[in-house]
């Protein structure tokens, strides 16, 4: 009997572990702080236009402040990832800012590309259009 429940605590423990990889896609609003890059249509004003952010937070140091993604859902889900524990996409309205609002995320140096329309930095970015986001979170990233 003692196997069966040594058995039971490791499935209901790899459960919890496999449940914490969650996803999410369809229309919603996105704000991304941290590493990035964007594709948009130049003729668009600076900073704000339709097009594509590709977000990719990533992990600095132990006292850096995170980096991250906070996205609402068309259908009332609310998403956080933290670092590099999760990462999103948006293809839609766009408005950005090439520095971290002064929070600190930005820990590291910015690079950005200006030859093909598409720009790598550290920064904030919001998007209203169709969302992608992949958590590996351990305890997920989805609320209600």
């Amino acid at each position: 009997m003692n196997v069966l429940t040594h058995l039971s605590i490791i499935l209901s423990i790899s459960s919890c572990l496999v449940l914490a990889n969650e996803s999410f896609s369809g229309m919603g609003s996105f704000a991304c702080y941290g590493d990035m890059s964007i594709t948009f249509d130049k003729s668009s004003s600076a900073g704000e236009g339709e097009g594509f952010v590709d977000c990719q937070p990533s992990w600095g140091s132990p006292s850096a402040p995170p980096q991250g993604i906070i996205a609402d859902g068309a259908d009332g889900s609310h998403w956080v990832t933290v670092d590099d524990k999760g990462y999103g996409d948006c293809d839609g309205s766009i408005w950005y800012k090439t520095d971290d609002l002064g929070l600190g995320y930005c820990d590291r140096k910015m690079t950005v590309d200006d030859g093909h329309q598409t720009r790598l930095f550290c920064g904030y970015a919001t998007c209203d259009g169709y969302l992608n986001i992949e958590c590996s979170m351990l305890s997920g990233c989805h609320g209600a």
